[in-house]
Protein backbone atom coordinates (compact mmCIF):
# COMPACT_ATOMS: atom_id res chain seq x y z
CA UNK A 1 0.00 0.00 0.00
CA UNK A 2 1.08 3.45 -0.87
CA UNK A 3 1.77 6.51 1.54
CA UNK A 4 -1.36 8.45 1.71
CA UNK A 5 -0.86 11.57 0.48
CA UNK A 6 -3.04 14.41 -0.23
CA UNK A 7 -3.17 17.11 -3.83
CA UNK A 8 -3.19 19.79 -1.45
CA UNK A 9 -1.61 23.65 -2.88
CA UNK A 10 1.43 24.92 -1.05
CA UNK A 11 -0.06 27.44 0.42
CA UNK A 12 -2.32 25.45 2.48
CA UNK A 13 -0.68 24.12 6.00
CA UNK A 14 -1.18 20.30 7.07
CA UNK A 15 -4.35 19.56 8.97
CA UNK A 16 -3.63 19.91 12.54
CA UNK A 17 -3.88 16.89 15.19
CA UNK A 18 -7.27 18.61 16.68
CA UNK A 19 -8.53 18.90 13.22
CA UNK A 20 -8.38 15.41 12.33
CA UNK A 21 -10.16 14.97 15.45
CA UNK A 22 -12.77 16.80 14.30
CA UNK A 23 -13.37 15.09 10.88
CA UNK A 24 -13.95 11.84 12.65
CA UNK A 25 -16.52 13.78 14.89
CA UNK A 26 -18.31 15.50 11.46
CA UNK A 27 -16.43 18.07 10.96
CA UNK A 28 -14.29 16.42 7.98
CA UNK A 29 -17.20 16.12 5.77
CA UNK A 30 -17.00 20.00 5.03
CA UNK A 31 -13.16 20.36 4.74
CA UNK A 32 -13.31 17.52 2.25
CA UNK A 33 -15.74 19.72 0.16
CA UNK A 34 -13.55 22.62 0.73
CA UNK A 35 -10.61 19.77 -0.59
CA UNK A 36 -12.67 18.57 -3.45
CA UNK A 37 -14.41 22.01 -4.46
CA UNK A 38 -16.42 21.21 -7.60
CA UNK A 39 -16.57 18.19 -9.61
CA UNK A 40 -13.87 17.73 -11.34
CA UNK A 41 -13.80 17.86 -15.60
CA UNK A 42 -13.26 14.32 -17.23
CA UNK A 43 -9.86 15.47 -17.99
CA UNK A 44 -9.02 14.12 -14.02
CA UNK A 45 -10.19 11.42 -14.15
CA UNK A 46 -6.71 9.73 -12.88
CA UNK A 47 -6.26 12.40 -9.67
CA UNK A 48 -10.27 11.35 -8.92
CA UNK A 49 -9.65 7.53 -9.45
CA UNK A 50 -6.49 8.66 -6.98
CA UNK A 51 -8.56 10.27 -4.53
CA UNK A 52 -11.26 7.60 -4.63
CA UNK A 53 -8.22 5.17 -3.70
CA UNK A 54 -6.93 7.66 -0.92
CA UNK A 55 -10.80 7.75 0.62
CA UNK A 56 -11.33 4.71 0.32
CA UNK A 57 -7.67 3.36 2.03
CA UNK A 58 -8.40 6.34 5.08
CA UNK A 59 -11.99 4.65 5.18
CA UNK A 60 -10.61 1.27 5.74
CA UNK A 61 -7.64 2.45 7.96
CA UNK A 62 -10.10 4.85 10.11
CA UNK A 63 -12.68 1.20 10.04
CA UNK A 64 -9.96 -0.77 11.32
CA UNK A 65 -9.06 1.86 14.41
CA UNK A 66 -12.77 1.97 15.55
CA UNK A 67 -13.08 -1.36 15.76
CA UNK A 68 -10.17 -2.37 17.18
CA UNK A 69 -10.94 0.45 19.60
CA UNK A 70 -14.89 -1.06 19.83
CA UNK A 71 -12.98 -4.44 20.59
CA UNK A 72 -10.87 -3.31 23.20
CA UNK A 73 -14.43 -1.40 24.81
CA UNK A 74 -16.14 -4.20 24.98
CA UNK A 75 -13.41 -6.61 25.98
CA UNK A 76 -12.74 -4.17 28.81
CA UNK A 77 -16.15 -3.77 29.64
CA UNK A 78 -17.16 -7.45 29.56
CA UNK A 79 -14.08 -8.00 31.68
CA UNK A 80 -15.51 -5.35 34.46
CA UNK A 81 -19.07 -6.37 34.54
CA UNK A 82 -18.12 -10.33 35.20
CA UNK A 83 -15.89 -8.80 37.69
CA UNK A 84 -18.41 -7.20 39.48
CA UNK A 85 -20.92 -10.32 38.73
CA UNK A 86 -18.31 -12.51 40.73
CA UNK A 87 -18.51 -9.18 43.60
CA UNK A 88 -22.26 -9.32 43.65
CA UNK A 89 -22.21 -13.29 43.99
CA UNK A 90 -19.60 -12.99 46.77
CA UNK A 91 -21.43 -10.35 48.61
CA UNK A 92 -24.39 -12.47 48.01
CA UNK A 93 -22.93 -15.52 49.85
CA UNK A 94 -22.06 -13.28 52.58
CA UNK A 95 -25.09 -11.10 53.37
CA UNK A 96 -28.18 -13.07 52.32
CA UNK A 97 -27.33 -16.57 53.32
CA UNK A 98 -25.12 -16.15 56.30
CA UNK A 99 -26.15 -13.10 57.60
CA UNK A 100 -29.33 -14.56 59.37
CA UNK A 101 -28.15 -17.76 60.38
CA UNK A 102 -24.90 -15.58 62.30
CA UNK A 103 -27.76 -13.39 63.88
CA UNK A 104 -29.69 -15.91 64.94
CA UNK A 105 -26.91 -18.14 66.52
CA UNK A 106 -25.47 -14.64 68.13
CA UNK A 107 -29.49 -14.26 69.63
CA UNK A 108 -29.02 -18.31 70.53
CA UNK A 109 -25.14 -17.41 72.53
CA UNK A 110 -26.46 -14.15 74.22
CA UNK A 111 -30.12 -16.69 75.15
CA UNK A 112 -27.49 -19.12 76.65
CA UNK A 113 -25.56 -16.31 78.18
CA UNK A 114 -28.62 -14.99 79.87
CA UNK A 115 -29.74 -19.00 81.17
CA UNK A 116 -26.04 -19.99 81.94
CA UNK A 117 -26.01 -16.50 84.46
CA UNK A 118 -29.23 -17.33 85.97
CA UNK A 119 -28.05 -20.70 86.75
CA UNK A 120 -24.68 -18.65 87.94
CA UNK A 121 -27.00 -16.37 90.26
CA UNK A 122 -28.84 -19.51 91.87
CA UNK A 123 -25.58 -21.32 92.48
CA UNK A 124 -24.42 -17.80 94.18
CA UNK A 125 -27.54 -18.23 96.42
CA UNK A 126 -26.68 -21.60 96.88
CA UNK A 127 -23.37 -20.99 98.14
CA UNK A 128 -24.97 -17.91 100.21
CA UNK A 129 -27.34 -20.54 101.82
CA UNK A 130 -23.96 -22.48 102.78
CA UNK A 131 -22.49 -19.80 104.10
CA UNK A 132 -25.71 -19.01 106.38
CA UNK A 133 -25.82 -22.59 107.80
CA UNK A 134 -22.19 -22.22 108.37
CA UNK A 135 -22.79 -19.00 110.54
CA UNK A 136 -25.65 -21.36 112.18
CA UNK A 137 -23.23 -23.94 113.38
CA UNK A 138 -20.83 -20.98 114.66
CA UNK A 139 -23.96 -19.62 116.43
CA UNK A 140 -24.36 -22.75 117.88
CA UNK A 141 -20.69 -23.06 118.96
CA UNK A 142 -20.83 -19.59 120.71
CA UNK A 143 -24.23 -20.83 122.52
CA UNK A 144 -22.74 -23.65 123.69
CA UNK A 145 -19.53 -22.16 124.87
CA UNK A 146 -21.85 -19.83 126.73
CA UNK A 147 -23.32 -23.04 128.24
CA UNK A 148 -20.18 -23.85 129.23
CA UNK A 149 -19.39 -21.05 131.35
CA UNK A 150 -22.92 -21.82 132.84
CA UNK A 151 -21.47 -25.54 133.91
CA UNK A 152 -18.39 -24.11 135.51
CA UNK A 153 -20.17 -21.77 137.19
CA UNK A 154 -22.26 -24.97 138.73
CA UNK A 155 -18.91 -27.08 139.31
CA UNK A 156 -17.76 -23.63 141.45
CA UNK A 157 -20.79 -23.76 143.48
CA UNK A 158 -20.73 -27.66 144.48
CA UNK A 159 -17.34 -26.73 145.52
CA UNK A 160 -18.33 -23.92 147.21
CA UNK A 161 -20.86 -25.84 148.78
CA UNK A 162 -18.58 -29.05 149.44
CA UNK A 163 -16.25 -26.72 151.59
CA UNK A 164 -19.24 -25.13 153.44
CA UNK A 165 -20.54 -28.98 154.26
CA UNK A 166 -16.99 -29.45 155.04
CA UNK A 167 -16.47 -27.17 157.70
CA UNK A 168 -20.20 -27.77 159.20
CA UNK A 169 -19.11 -31.21 159.91
CA UNK A 170 -15.92 -29.97 161.26
CA UNK A 171 -17.93 -27.57 164.05
CA UNK A 172 -19.84 -30.83 164.84
CA UNK A 173 -16.93 -32.87 165.53
CA UNK A 174 -16.10 -30.15 168.02
CA UNK A 175 -19.39 -30.24 169.65
CA UNK A 176 -19.33 -33.60 170.11
CA UNK A 177 -16.04 -34.26 171.39
CA UNK A 178 -16.97 -31.39 173.87
CA UNK A 179 -20.29 -33.71 174.68
CA UNK A 180 -18.15 -36.38 175.40
CA UNK A 181 -19.28 -40.22 175.35
CA UNK A 182 -22.93 -38.75 174.71
CA UNK A 183 -22.23 -36.86 172.00
CA UNK A 184 -20.08 -40.32 169.96
CA UNK A 185 -23.13 -41.16 167.86
CA UNK A 186 -23.00 -37.28 166.52
CA UNK A 187 -19.74 -37.44 166.22
CA UNK A 188 -19.71 -40.47 163.80
CA UNK A 189 -22.45 -38.80 161.63
CA UNK A 190 -19.83 -35.25 161.21
CA UNK A 191 -17.16 -38.15 160.34
CA UNK A 192 -19.70 -39.43 157.73
CA UNK A 193 -20.68 -35.76 156.58
CA UNK A 194 -17.19 -34.42 156.38
CA UNK A 195 -16.23 -37.76 153.89
CA UNK A 196 -19.38 -36.47 152.00
CA UNK A 197 -17.94 -33.01 151.59
CA UNK A 198 -14.82 -34.13 150.65
CA UNK A 199 -15.76 -36.68 148.13
CA UNK A 200 -18.38 -33.06 146.87
CA UNK A 201 -15.42 -31.16 146.68
CA UNK A 202 -13.58 -33.86 144.96
CA UNK A 203 -15.95 -34.72 142.32
CA UNK A 204 -16.60 -30.97 141.82
CA UNK A 205 -13.44 -30.29 141.07
CA UNK A 206 -13.05 -32.98 138.32
CA UNK A 207 -16.65 -31.20 137.04
CA UNK A 208 -14.47 -27.67 137.13
CA UNK A 209 -11.22 -29.09 135.38
CA UNK A 210 -14.18 -31.32 132.78
CA UNK A 211 -16.38 -28.06 132.26
CA UNK A 212 -12.59 -25.75 131.38
CA UNK A 213 -11.39 -28.56 129.34
CA UNK A 214 -14.42 -28.65 127.07
CA UNK A 215 -14.61 -24.87 127.34
CA UNK A 216 -10.85 -24.61 125.96
CA UNK A 217 -12.17 -27.17 123.16
CA UNK A 218 -15.24 -25.23 122.56
CA UNK A 219 -13.39 -21.65 122.18
CA UNK A 220 -11.18 -23.60 119.87
CA UNK A 221 -13.71 -24.80 117.67
CA UNK A 222 -15.38 -21.39 117.57
CA UNK A 223 -12.37 -19.20 116.69
CA UNK A 224 -11.89 -21.91 114.13
CA UNK A 225 -15.75 -22.13 112.70
CA UNK A 226 -15.65 -17.87 112.97
CA UNK A 227 -12.41 -18.11 110.96
CA UNK A 228 -13.46 -20.43 108.40
CA UNK A 229 -16.86 -18.99 108.20
CA UNK A 230 -14.88 -15.78 107.56
CA UNK A 231 -12.70 -16.95 104.63
CA UNK A 232 -15.68 -18.60 103.54
CA UNK A 233 -17.51 -15.19 103.14
CA UNK A 234 -14.94 -13.61 101.34
CA UNK A 235 -14.12 -16.07 98.86
CA UNK A 236 -17.98 -16.08 98.13
CA UNK A 237 -18.03 -12.51 97.31
CA UNK A 238 -15.13 -12.53 95.74
CA UNK A 239 -16.64 -15.69 93.47
CA UNK A 240 -19.85 -13.76 92.94
CA UNK A 241 -17.73 -10.47 91.98
CA UNK A 242 -15.65 -12.69 89.52
CA UNK A 243 -19.18 -14.64 88.35
CA UNK A 244 -20.61 -10.85 87.41
CA UNK A 245 -17.31 -9.61 86.13
CA UNK A 246 -17.45 -12.50 83.67
CA UNK A 247 -20.75 -12.35 83.06
CA UNK A 248 -20.54 -8.91 82.17
CA UNK A 249 -17.57 -9.67 80.05
CA UNK A 250 -19.16 -12.22 77.80
CA UNK A 251 -22.43 -9.91 77.65
CA UNK A 252 -20.04 -6.64 76.01
CA UNK A 253 -18.20 -9.09 73.76
CA UNK A 254 -21.77 -10.47 72.20
CA UNK A 255 -23.34 -7.23 72.18
CA UNK A 256 -19.86 -6.18 70.15
CA UNK A 257 -20.29 -9.02 68.12
CA UNK A 258 -24.05 -8.43 67.49
CA UNK A 259 -23.06 -4.78 66.61
CA UNK A 260 -20.27 -5.27 64.19
CA UNK A 261 -22.42 -8.38 62.47
CA UNK A 262 -25.11 -5.54 61.71
CA UNK A 263 -22.33 -3.43 60.76
CA UNK A 264 -20.96 -6.02 58.17
CA UNK A 265 -24.48 -6.75 57.34
CA UNK A 266 -25.29 -2.60 56.27
CA UNK A 267 -21.86 -2.19 54.53
CA UNK A 268 -22.58 -5.20 52.73
CA UNK A 269 -25.83 -4.25 51.50
CA UNK A 270 -24.39 -0.82 50.61
CA UNK A 271 -21.37 -2.21 48.41
CA UNK A 272 -24.25 -4.83 46.87
CA UNK A 273 -26.25 -1.36 46.15
CA UNK A 274 -23.04 0.33 44.59
CA UNK A 275 -21.96 -2.62 42.47
CA UNK A 276 -25.33 -2.73 40.91
CA UNK A 277 -25.94 1.41 40.24
CA UNK A 278 -22.07 0.30 38.77
CA UNK A 279 -23.57 -2.42 36.79
CA UNK A 280 -26.06 -0.33 35.93
CA UNK A 281 -23.87 2.65 34.75
CA UNK A 282 -21.68 0.37 32.56
CA UNK A 283 -24.88 0.45 29.89
CA UNK A 284 -23.24 3.19 28.53
CA UNK A 285 -21.52 0.69 26.51
CA UNK A 286 -24.28 -0.62 24.23
CA UNK A 287 -24.57 3.13 23.68
CA UNK A 288 -21.23 3.97 22.50
CA UNK A 289 -21.27 0.71 20.60
CA UNK A 290 -24.42 1.57 18.64
CA UNK A 291 -22.96 4.67 17.99
CA UNK A 292 -19.52 3.08 16.75
CA UNK A 293 -21.30 0.42 14.53
CA UNK A 294 -23.55 3.41 12.93
CA UNK A 295 -20.30 4.87 12.67
CA UNK A 296 -18.48 2.08 10.79
CA UNK A 297 -21.37 1.84 8.57
CA UNK A 298 -21.35 5.14 7.74
CA UNK A 299 -17.81 5.53 6.95
CA UNK A 300 -18.21 2.35 4.51
CA UNK A 301 -21.51 3.66 2.80
CA UNK A 302 -19.73 7.12 2.66
CA UNK A 303 -16.66 5.76 1.14
CA UNK A 304 -18.59 3.98 -1.83
CA UNK A 305 -21.02 7.00 -2.31
CA UNK A 306 -17.78 8.71 -2.76
CA UNK A 307 -16.38 6.52 -5.05
CA UNK A 308 -19.49 6.11 -7.29
CA UNK A 309 -19.95 9.63 -7.22
CA UNK A 310 -16.48 10.27 -8.49
CA UNK A 311 -16.61 7.60 -11.34
CA UNK A 312 -19.55 9.15 -12.17
CA UNK A 313 -18.42 12.83 -12.19
CA UNK A 314 -20.81 13.78 -10.15
CA UNK A 315 -20.57 14.10 -5.99
CA UNK A 316 -23.63 14.18 -3.62
CA UNK A 317 -24.64 18.00 -2.69
CA UNK A 318 -25.09 19.05 1.38
CA UNK A 319 -28.30 17.43 1.33
CA UNK A 320 -27.44 14.39 -0.06
CA UNK A 321 -24.39 13.68 2.04
CA UNK A 322 -26.22 14.70 5.45
CA UNK A 323 -28.66 12.27 5.05
CA UNK A 324 -26.00 9.72 3.97
CA UNK A 325 -23.99 10.64 7.55
CA UNK A 326 -27.53 10.58 9.26
CA UNK A 327 -28.82 7.12 8.24
CA UNK A 328 -29.03 4.79 10.67
CA UNK A 329 -29.21 7.19 14.12
CA UNK A 330 -30.18 4.98 17.12
CA UNK A 331 -29.45 7.51 19.87
CA UNK A 332 -30.77 11.35 20.93
CA UNK A 333 -26.61 11.95 21.12
CA UNK A 334 -26.49 11.41 17.46
CA UNK A 335 -29.09 13.48 16.75
CA UNK A 336 -28.34 16.12 18.63
CA UNK A 337 -25.00 16.48 17.13
CA UNK A 338 -26.30 15.74 13.20
CA UNK A 339 -29.10 18.58 14.08
CA UNK A 340 -26.21 20.93 15.32
CA UNK A 341 -23.49 20.33 12.58
CA UNK A 342 -20.02 20.04 12.55
CA UNK A 343 -19.18 22.52 15.06
CA UNK A 344 -21.10 20.32 17.90
CA UNK A 345 -19.32 17.57 16.63
CA UNK A 346 -15.87 18.73 17.34
CA UNK A 347 -17.04 20.80 20.90
CA UNK A 348 -16.27 19.48 24.37
CA UNK A 349 -18.85 16.58 25.87
CA UNK A 350 -22.07 18.29 27.03
CA UNK A 351 -22.31 18.95 30.83
CA UNK A 352 -25.36 15.79 30.56
CA UNK A 353 -22.56 13.36 29.68
CA UNK A 354 -20.19 11.53 31.78
CA UNK A 355 -16.13 11.24 30.77
CA UNK A 356 -15.27 7.98 31.40
CA UNK A 357 -11.28 7.77 31.77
Amino acid sequence: MQTMAWATPVTDPEPAAGEGARRIGGGWRAWWRRRLGPAPAPAGEPAQAALADRLDEAAQLWSAHLGTAQRQMRDATEGLLQGFVQILGELDAIVQPQAAPDAAGLDRGAADLARAEQRLSGLLQTLQGVVASREAVVGSVRSLTEASGSLRTMADDVAKLARQTNLLSINAAIEAARAGPSGRGFAVVAGEVRRLSTESGETGRRIGDQVQSFDARMHQALQEASTASQRDAQAMQASEATIREVVGQVDGTVQNLNARAAALRARGEAVKAQVEQLMVAFQFQDRVQQILDQVLRSMAEGAATLRAGLDRGALPDAAQWQALLSAGYTTDEQRAVGAAGPAMAASTPASGETTFF
